[in-house]
């Protein structure tokens, strides 16, 4: 079989079954390493998602930094601020009360030893000993330039964690899969053994995989982004499966 990219195979896994049908004669690396495109593709919209929402939060720190003046002085047992609504605009927040507020704007909180920015997607924690000194005077434009050093970092970290849990996930779905097909092939009677039923599940995950990601992201229950999955994979290798020739009586 002449060499096929990824972005080929990517396109036949979700419209062209049979020429899918094809690639269970291919080593099973290729298969394995289509998962980790496939993973790779649906980690893009993540770290995007993460980035612009941590960018937008910085962004309203940084620009709030620019008219706030006040200055904040960090030890282990306070931390000093005269008031507990530092600061707030259309975007921002800035207190020193971890309230349970409603905004959908940004809040940022400073309490005594650490400090919080919620957005309305995400929260990150932070030390002020990582940042600061003991008994160290800081400004807001301070803690902006120290907080995106902190956040930048660990969205790396978050991302490289997503990647890596989701395509070990991933390759557990399609070993289960591939079983299932192994025991429904016993009626359909097609010409396939275990590791081409094995590489075909590689494929057969792609839709539902790109289905349930979309639904998680957008819908408020996900209780049944399981039951898509599953019942999309089984479909798909099925439907799959069916341009195998059957075995020879």
């Amino acid at each position: 079989m002449k060499k096929i990219n990824m972005f080929k195979r990517f396109y036949w896994s979700l419209l062209q079954f049979k020429k899918v049908s094809a690639l269970r004669i291919e080593k099973v690396g290729k298969s394995i390493g289509f998962v980790f495109f496939l993973m790779m593709l649906l980690t893009f919209p993540y770290a995007i998602n993460l980035t612009l929402d941590a960018t937008q939060a910085l962004s309203s720190i940084e620009k709030a930094s620019e008219t706030e003046d006040s200055t904040f002085t960090y030890n282990e047992e306070e931390q000093s601020a005269d008031e507990e609504i530092i600061f707030e605009n259309d975007s921002l927040i800035i207190t020193t009360v971890e309230d349970d507020f409603t905004s959908k704007k940004n809040i940022l909180f400073l309490n005594h030893n650490q400090g919080m920015l919620k957005t309305p997607s995400n929260s990150y924690s932070f030390m002020y000993s990582s940042m600061f000194s003991e008994g160290e005077t800081f400004t807001l434009d301070d803690l902006h330039s120290e907080l995106a050093n902190f956040i930048y970092v660990l969205l790396i970290l978050s991302v490289v964690t997503f990647y890596l849990l989701s395509t070990t996930v991933k390759f557990v779905e399609v070993s289960l899969l591939s079983l299932g097909g192994l025991m429904g092939n016993k009626s359909m009677k097609r010409n396939l053994n275990y590791a081409q039923i094995w590489k075909l599940s590689a494929y057969a995950v792609t839709v539902p995989s790109i289905v349930v990601f979309i639904y998680d992201r957008f819908a408020s229950q996900q209780m049944i982004s399981g039951f898509l999955f599953w019942i999309g994979s089984f479909v798909i290798l099925y439907f799959i499966s069916s341009f195998v020739p059957k075995k020879a009586k």
